[in-house]
């Protein structure tokens, strides 16, 4: 988490319609959003929440909202969060307070997927390697395992939640057919 005074659309800014204005919080955005593609990290700001940053919060001049503050993590890490929310109402600068909720690991200490079953059952072990991914065939089994002719969206909660499983599996089955795998290494990493 960070007051980095960074503007992305990853985070929920909007670019501004009007010309003119600093473009320094933007240069900085895309500097951060290489940073966070080159590492592999998960950006856990969600859409809908209250602005990050509120000048009329704390000087009561109103300059504007925007999501300047946000949070990132490892893969791992963010695959924790089980809640992530802008508070409003403890306020004691411009910047509101972010609060994320992580759930427990065992041991405390997560271990990295090297090994997992995929939907048939059997032991597949190494990561995806995107790099020789073949996206043509990923996008045709993907199709395939979705049906997405007789889809229809969800639209309560509820509902998303109970498609959830259907639509994970519908992607490891196409990963499957479509994405190889590095062999894992023998040399466990920090």
């Amino acid at each position: 988490m960070g007051d980095l005074n960074a503007r992305s659309t990853l985070w929920h800014n909007e670019r501004p319609t009007a010309k003119g204005g600093s473009n320094v919080g933007w240069d900085r955005g895309r500097l951060v959003e290489e940073m966070v593609l080159r590492h592999h990290l998960g950006i856990i700001n969600l859409s809908g929440e209250p602005a990050t940053f509120c000048s009329l919060a704390h000087s009561g001049k109103d300059e504007g909202e925007s999501n300047i503050d946000f949070t990132i993590a490892s893969s791992l890490a963010a695959q924790r969060v089980t809640r992530w929310k802008v508070c409003t109402d403890m306020v004691s600068s411009q910047h509101r307070l972010i609060s994320v909720e992580l759930a427990a690991a065992k041991g405390d200490r997560p271990e990295p997927m090297t090994a997992h079953r995929d939907p048939r059952g059997s032991l597949v072990s190494g990561r995806l390697d995107m790099g020789k991914a073949d996206w043509s065939k990923f996008r045709t089994g993907l199709e395939k395992c979705l049906n997405t002719s007789s889809w229809t969206p969800a639209l309560t909660p509820a509902a998303i939640d109970a498609e959830v499983p259907w639509i994970t599996r519908s992607l490891m089955e196409a990963a499957q057919l479509a994405i190889p795998r590095s062999r894992p290494s023998p040399f466990r990493t920090w």
